[in-house]
């Protein structure tokens, strides 16, 4: 940890995990007044970086919760984290989530019983990922308009992966690697996802002009305990008035899984 930077009620430290050359930058809010709060860790969307879901932040360390959000490594040319765009996948991105929950636990500093994941587009996917393979590590999960569509996107494009080459632009705007197309090209999100039994809150926007709100509507119903609500507004991010009611659902969803309100005693 470095730069710390106090608020009213919360405390803001830069916070970098990960091995040399592979080191992830991200911002750890803490609440003050309490000890071992439970973590929330919210990854971005794919060609953005952790400021993307920053407006998501106070007011959940307002309601008791420590959040770290940070760069996804290889997810935009604007990232701080260590690592290439040609690097990318959406099974890189999981990997990586799973190292910071490891990594963040093992400072003993929040409550293991209570840790979140909440994601966005390609940070939903990583997260949904990251859920299936450790199902028992995990208390919610919040998928913001999750990225499964990228695996059709790619098989419409190039029909095989043999097809793929070693470098591409993916969906016209985005350079990638193979890899990126290597590592999910077989995996089959809705049959394997729904491991994860705990309830899961599944937000779409219905404005959203880059995926069908028909592919989040598949999302929910892979989970035996998914809660589906559409955002009124929302793009691909949501913003402004979107924001706040995917907040308010992120909010109750949290309070009725009941990592909210269970006791956490004064800090020493």
């Amino acid at each position: 940890m470095d730069r710390e930077k106090e608020e009213a009620g919360f405390r803001r430290t830069e916070y970098r995990c990960g091995p040399e050359g592979g080191r992830i930058f991200g911002l750890l809010y803490r609440p003050e007044g309490i000890v071992h709060p439970p973590l929330i860790i919210f990854s971005h969307e794919m060609g953005r970086t952790h400021s993307s879901v920053a407006g998501y932040v106070e007011a959940l360390v307002q309601d008791g919760f420590a959040v770290y959000i940070y760069d996804i490594r290889g997810a935009s040319d604007q990232s701080r984290s260590e690592g290439s765009m040609q690097e990318l996948s959406a099974m890189t991105a999981s990997a990586d989530l799973e190292m910071i929950v490891s990594e963040l636990l093992q400072s003993g500093e929040f409550d293991a019983d209570r840790v979140v994941l909440a994601g966005a587009s390609l940070g939903g996917f990583a997260s949904a990922v990251a859920a299936m393979r450790t199902p028992e590590r995990f208390a919610g999960l919040v998928l913001l308009y999750p990225g499964f569509v990228l695996i059709a996107d790619l098989h419409r494009d190039y029909g095989s992966l043999d097809r793929v080459p070693e470098n591409f632009v993916f969906n016209g705007w985005f350079p990638v690697g193979r890899c990126f197309a290597a590592d999910v090209w077989d995996f089959d999100p809705y049959s394997q996802i729904g491991r994860y039994e705990k309830p899961v809150l599944v937000l779409h926007g219905d404005s959203d002009p880059l995926l069908p709100i028909s592919w989040s509507e598949r999302v929910a119903a892979a989970y035996g305990n998914a809660e589906f609500h559409m955002v009124k507004g929302g793009q691909h991010g949501f913003r402004g008035p979107a924001q706040q009611e995917a907040l308010l659902y992120i909010r109750q969803y949290l309070e009725r899984i009941g990592v909210k309100d269970l006791p956490a005693g004064p800090e020493a």
